[in-house]
């Protein structure tokens, strides 16, 4: 399977598969799931096609990795298939776990330092220094999060229709950075016109603005390791590539 390939499963498991769970984001209280409107649906369903046409956004993400809390921020560019970050632990007192990371599709280029540049901060790339590996989402938690990150954008939408007759659900609106935002649990990937067991979590719950892409998303990644993403609503800096981080597979 290409690292393309791969990664294409990995936001078919954010739209299809079991898993996941929804942060507060502001919202008042539990509120009860409601099957999709057709409207909803076609929201959803042209989610990430909104996140392509706008190019490339600043994120935020956060997660555990190795046993400790750490917070990606960077750009990602889904025209280009390209994502640029730099990883420090969320906890300034502990030492270890900063780096900055520059991917695509089949390669990850990682530096033990915190280069300003990979997330847009000024200042041009160091030329040295970078590790480039093969991107491996089946061993590595935090590759699987960068691929999905890339493949937040896509260039046709999904089947609304389909989307309709899953157990993919409107949660409520929330606000996110301020400003109202719609949230969705993604499908499971239980059979069309059928809902997910009871008790079972979702992988991934979406977070739309007003114009319909992306805000935050949620997604499980491997057995127990949530990642939230933050994408912003204004367009990313702008962040300098290596030049040979692979064309899509």
């Amino acid at each position: 399977m290409t690292a393309r390939r791969l990664a294409e499963c990995l936001v078919v498991a954010a739209l299809t598969l079991l898993a996941g769970a929804c942060g507060d984001g502001g919202a008042a209280g539990p509120r009860e799931p409601q099957v999709l409107t057709a409207e909803q649906a076609t929201r959803l369903a042209s989610a990430r096609l909104r996140n392509l046409q706008r190019g490339s956004v600043a994120f935020e993400a956060r997660m555990v990795l190795d046993g400790r809390q750490v917070l990606l921020t960077g750009a990602v560019d889904w025209r280009r298939h390209l994502g640029s970050a730099v990883v420090e632990p969320v906890d300034a007192t502990v030492a270890g776990g900063s780096g900055s990371l520059q991917w695509g599709f089949g390669t990850v280029a990682r530096h033990d330092g915190v280069v300003e540049a990979a997330r847009g901060g000024g200042g041009e790339l160091p030329g040295d220094g970078w590790r480039r590996e093969p991107i491996d989402a089946t061993t590595s938690t935090l590759d699987a999060l960068l691929l999905v990150l890339l493949n937040l954008g896509a260039d046709r939408p999904e089947n609304p229709q389909l989307l309709a007759q899953s157990d993919a659900r409107f949660i409520g609106v929330d606000e996110v950075d301020g400003e109202p935002a719609e949230a969705f649990f993604g499908p499971s990937g239980a059979p069309a016109g059928s809902v997910a067991p009871a008790g079972s979590q979702r992988r991934t719950t979406f977070w739309l603005g007003d114009d319909g892409s992306m805000v935050r998303v949620q997604v499980l990644l491997g057995e127990s390791t949530v990642a939230t993403v933050e994408l912003s609503r204004d367009p990313a800096p702008d962040v300098p590539f290596l030049d040979d981080l692979g064309p899509p597979g």
